[in-house]
């Protein structure tokens, strides 16, 4: 505080921004299912292993640990990409650019998951 019994700058109260909060809020929602969607695609993964035994060798552990990534992963993401919008939310700080961030990490764990299972097929001969 001032000599005067004013505020400093770094000492007042932040004020919460209406079109921050509704359209974070807009934002999570959306997410919410984005995160749903690409675990469901994340099931895919499994196809990875159609051609194991005929025509190729594979690591069946690698293509498993591959399809628990592809479909726990972006839900996992969706809960960390949440409980950090609702902490900047209730510390006042602009929230609307973490689902944002949510929207590319969620098919970045699906599209890594598709390529450690492609990675564990080697085709024979």
């Amino acid at each position: 505080m001032r000599e005067d019994g004013s505020m400093t700058s770094s000492q007042q109260p932040r004020t919460r921004r209406s079109w921050d909060t509704i359209l974070t809020i807009v934002l999570v929602i959306l997410f919410a299912g984005w995160a749903i969607v690409c675990a469901f695609a994340g099931v895919a993964v499994a196809f990875a292993g159609d051609s194991c035994g005929a025509s190729a060798v594979c690591n069946t552990d690698q293509i498993g640990t591959a399809l628990y990534i592809g479909i726990g992963g972006p839900l996992v993401v969706g809960v960390i990409i949440v409980i950090a919008t609702i902490v900047r939310l209730v510390r006042k700080r602009l929230a609307f650019f973490v689902p944002l961030i949510g929207f590319v990490l969620a098919p970045a764990v699906v599209v890594a998951a598709y390529i450690t299972a492609a990675n564990a097929v080697v085709p024979i001969g």
